[in-house]
């Protein structure tokens, strides 16, 4: 504390925040950008859950064009004075601090929607039960409520709306112990929310017979679920602290930390399941070839118990990465010796019914 003064020290802690955010939304850009490639390109079966995905990155990182979304005010915020205590500010950055910070909390609230949506999405494609197509519609209804609640938190704090950045304006604001009871109540159901993201995907897994690369995508929903908990249950003594403080572009660094960690992970676990293809083209590419000269196409077929119709979808779809070494009396051993269930996800893809687990090898 500066004695002189009676001032804590003028320390400033943006290059953290900017850094750890800048971080976070280059690998979120390039997962997401792989997603949307890998179900253009590979897959070719670009769905609702890749336009979720694509809409909240694009709401969490507007700020680098339209200066207005949750990332960017992050990290506009910081040119501006968060991350310094706000007694070495001056009024009119000290204005727009608190103008970013209220305009960043509904919006991070409707990213993380979209982010949320997307993997409730994902699990959709799976084709569940209908009893689960029925549990994961009224999770989509709970964060919908969630999100509707909160962003009328963030709105109704102060009347008029512009009394939460300028103090001098006449008007009213809620009592340090109405937001923290409104805080209680919005963090409790989020919680519960998180927890349906982790419990119900184990028994949609339990309940299904698919591929590997499907089952990856019920686990990326219930990594998703861990990270929002964790993140939730941290962010309710940080938010507490900056309702309470005066002090507010130094108090908001660490919950803005949290809640940049919160969006951006979320964003990356979502994208790992659907990038699982990128990686078996990968593999099919620069795998080392297996020997297997003299095997005849009958013998193949009969071994890998395909029809020869599946054989020759197996064949199209490895082509482009093994045309050379292709056996002309038939695709080769090394291209249809791959995993079994990407196989079968490609059979899916074109058509072909999922076989018993019994009729697999």
């Amino acid at each position: 504390m500066n004695a002189a003064t009676n001032l804590p020290p003028d320390i400033n802690r943006a290059d953290t925040l900017r850094a750890t955010a800048i971080t976070l939304l280059a690998i979120a850009i390039i997962m997401v950008t792989l997603r949307t490639s890998v179900r253009i390109f590979i897959t070719k079966s670009l769905g609702w859950d890749d336009y979720l995905m694509l809409m909240g990155l694009l709401i969490n990182q507007t700020l680098w064009i339209l200066n207005i979304a949750k990332e960017g005010t992050s990290i506009a915020a910081t040119y501006y004075g968060v991350g310094r205590h706000i007694y070495y500010l001056s009024a009119a950055d000290a204005v727009m601090v608190l103008k970013l910070n209220t305009i960043g909390q509904p919006l991070n609230l409707i990213s993380f929607f979209f982010v949320k949506a997307s993997i409730l999405a994902l699990i959709l494609r799976l084709k569940p039960k209908p009893m689960f197509k029925w549990i994961l519609y009224i999770m989509l209804a709970l964060m919908v409520v969630i999100i509707v609640t909160g962003v009328f938190i963030s709105f109704a704090q102060c009347q008029p709306f512009a009394k939460n950045w300028d103090t001098t304006i006449p008007g009213t604001c809620w009592s340090h112990q109405a937001f923290i009871n409104a805080l209680y109540a919005l963090q409790a159901i989020t919680i519960f929310s998180d927890l349906c993201y982790m419990i119900i995907p184990i028994f949609i897994l339990w309940d299904l017979q698919m591929p590997r690369e499907k089952k990856l995508s019920v686990l990326g929903m219930i990594g998703v679920g861990c990270v929002s908990m964790v993140c939730s249950i941290a962010a309710i003594p940080f938010a507490q602290d900056l309702s309470a403080s005066i002090d507010v572009s130094w108090t908001i660094v660490n919950l803005a930390s949290v809640k940049i960690g919160e969006i951006n992970i979320a964003i990356i676990v979502g994208c790992i399941p659907p990038i699982h293809p990128l990686f078996n083209k990968l593999r099919d590419c620069f795998a080392a070839p297996k020997l297997g000269m003299g095997e005849t196409y009958e013998a193949r077929l009969a071994r890998l118990k395909l029809q020869p119709s599946e054989y020759a979808i197996l064949q199209k779809e490895r082509n482009g990465c093994s045309q050379g070494s292709a056996n002309r009396r038939g695709p080769s051993v090394s291209q249809m010796d791959g995993s079994t269930d990407d196989d079968a996800m490609v059979l899916q893809e074109h058509g072909v019914p999922a076989r018993r687990p019994e009729e697999t090898v």
